[in-house]
């Protein structure tokens, strides 16, 4: 488990400085660097629009959520899939031209919806739903190949994710905006799943390889009970039933605390590519906490959302970059802020859900969640756009 991202000659007497395009060269590439550039595009004209400023037709609610699910969160899930699955079976991932096609499939959509609103939403619910199955086709054919059947729960996911996808277009083709509101929520519910997979291999490994942590063995019960209340979960967003979500959500925020405890959360306060996934994780059974308490809800979906699924993304899209290109594990100068300004903006996010107790604050945190967001974001591209579009340090493929 402890090799989920495999990093072999990080020292080198005389570093390398490569030339070259790589951007195509493994899945991590092009779509870290652009699924956190359009987070950080997508964001801005969608507070404007709140504010009334830009009061464009295309920026509209639906929007705002289904390009932060489906195209801001589901191309870092892909970028990590296909690349930590070549790790796990030892079979090549896709690259070069196929890998250039997924990410043209998946980058149609994101500016089709903004620039060309007269197409039928049809034609990019179409890019997107031959993107997730190009990629699950990539996915399937590698665990397949090599029977690694304990994978195969991210084959299912990535093809509900697919189907979430299609009912959110559907949904919003067809004027029904209830259930617009329910696919979203959903699928949040499913990314969270996804999250606790992940996290659960990579967050105690990294943790333990880099520090004098000594890890215990985890009970297997801890991942099926939480995965199952945060599907659970996803079913009662999707059936609109209040009250199950909440004994739900509040009985999987004490597993997933329980969890993430054990970890060794304590270790990392030295090491910034550690305590940011820790810190980031813990959002996630901190949304559930409040939803179980009946916070409201764009508030506690917010904290998860920005704090679990956006907080992660930067703190492991930035220690995957560096060990699959070659480098020292180490934070680059800026980037605990960047860190710090993502939880701060989820934070901010959060409170903004009180808008009926506080309706004046309620832009004004809105502006400060997007002020951090922008400019984490921003920290990071400034960081780590040219070690994903250059080739290894130590030569080697990838």
């Amino acid at each position: 488990m402890a090799q989920l991202i495999s990093i072999d000659d990080l020292t080198q007497k005389k570093p390398l400085n490569p030339k070259g395009f790589a951007l195509f060269e493994l899945a991590f590439r092009p779509f870290f660097l652009l699924g956190n550039l359009f987070a950080l595009l997508a964001i801005i004209p969608w507070v404007l629009a709140l504010h009334g400023t830009l009061a464009l037709p295309q920026f509209s609610t639906w929007w705002h959520a289904h390009e932060m699910i489906f195209g801001f969160s589901l191309a870092i899930i892909l970028g990590f899939l296909l690349t930590a699955a070549q790790t796990w079976t030892g079979v090549p991932s896709v690259r070069g031209r196929w890998l250039a096609l997924l990410v043209v499939l998946w980058l149609l959509p994101r500016i089709g919806l903004v620039f060309l609103p007269d197409v039928p939403l049809a034609v990019w619910a179409a890019s997107d739903f031959l993107c997730h199955l190009g990629a699950w086709c990539v996915l399937a054919r590698m665990i397949i190949q090599v029977k690694q059947w304990r994978n195969a729960p991210f084959l299912a996911l990535l093809l509900l994710f697919a189907l979430l996808s299609l009912a959110s277009y559907y949904a919003q083709a067809t004027e029904q905006m209830v259930w617009v509101t329910r696919i979203h929520y959903a699928s949040v519910g499913v990314i969270a799943v996804v999250l606790n997979l992940m996290g659960g291999r990579v967050i105690p490994a990294f943790t333990q390889n880099a520090t004098k942590y000594g890890r215990k063995p985890e009970s297997p019960w801890l991942l099926r009970l939480s995965n199952t209340g945060l599907l659970l979960m996803a079913v009662f967003w999707l059936l609109d039933a209040p009250m199950a979500l909440q004994i739900t959500a509040g009985l999987t925020a004490l597993v997933l605390f329980y969890r993430w405890h054990g970890w060794g959360w304590y270790a990392t306060r030295n090491n910034p590519l550690l305590w940011s996934l820790h810190l980031s994780f813990v959002c996630l059974p901190l949304a559930c906490t409040l939803l179980a308490f009946a916070y409201p809800a764009s508030g506690a979906l917010h904290v998860l959302t920005v704090g679990a699924i956006a907080g992660l993304i930067v703190a492991m899209t930035s220690r995957v970059a560096l060990g699959h290109t070659g480098r020292m594990l180490k934070a680059p100068r800026w980037m605990p802020l960047a860190y710090g300004l993502m939880f701060l903006a989820a934070i901010l996010r959060g409170l903004a859900g009180l808008i009926h107790v506080w309706p004046r604050a309620y832009l004004p945190l809105i502006d400060a969640a997007m002020l951090c967001w922008v400019v984490s974001l921003l920290i990071f591209l400034l960081y780590y756009t040219q070690i994903l579009l250059r080739p290894r340090l130590d030569g080697k493929p990838g």
